[in-house]
């Protein structure tokens, strides 16, 4: 799915979808101290009644069954957010963090299979979560903040985005 400021307030069918972005191209540093191969993006109505306005975001943060220095895990630990955006108003309205744990066993996603499907977590953790009508600017700092050091939120967006002053980083 294409992410633009048109798509992004659209509930046509044709407008919501799953797209996944690869890490590729990092330096030693981005993978010594956040280690990535992806992240999913999945954009969906939230019921298929026409008068419903809301639109939902998953973002599923994909890391490697390794750890710095191949050192081996036990489990890998992924970041994960859920959204609602009225696209009535044009406002993100809910949003909240997450980490899951994924034991190593059951974990599909490689270096060689980064898109490979991700099973249900193990145990799973919400870290915080804001309720209320926010600007785009508030909304995306308190995501690019949850995802320090995933560049591929900012590249996610760009586009959507492209028009305010919203930080990249």
């Amino acid at each position: 799915m294409k992410l633009n400021p048109e798509t992004l307030d659209s509930l046509d069918r044709h407008d919501q979808g799953t797209s996944f972005h690869a890490a590729v191209g990092r330096s030693e540093a981005e993978e010594l101290f956040n280690p990535l191969l992806g992240t999913w993006f999945d954009w969906r109505a939230r019921d298929d009644d026409e008068t419903d306005s809301i639109k939902r975001l998953y973002i599923r943060e994909v890391k490697p069954p390794i750890g710095a220095f191949d050192r081996e895990l036990s489990a890998v630990i992924n970041r994960e957010l859920h959204a609602e955006r009225d696209t009535r108003t044009k406002r993100f309205t809910h949003v909240d963090g997450k980490v899951c744990r994924y034991p190593l066993e059951s974990y599909a996603p490689t270096a060689q299979d980064p898109r490979a499907a991700l099973q249900a977590p193990e145990r799973a953790r919400k870290l915080w979560r804001v309720d209320g009508p926010m600007t785009d600017e508030q909304w995306y700092e308190l995501v690019s903040l949850f995802y320090r050091g995933n560049e591929l939120i900012a590249e996610h967006f760009q586009e959507a985005f492209a028009s305010s002053r919203l930080r990249s980083d």
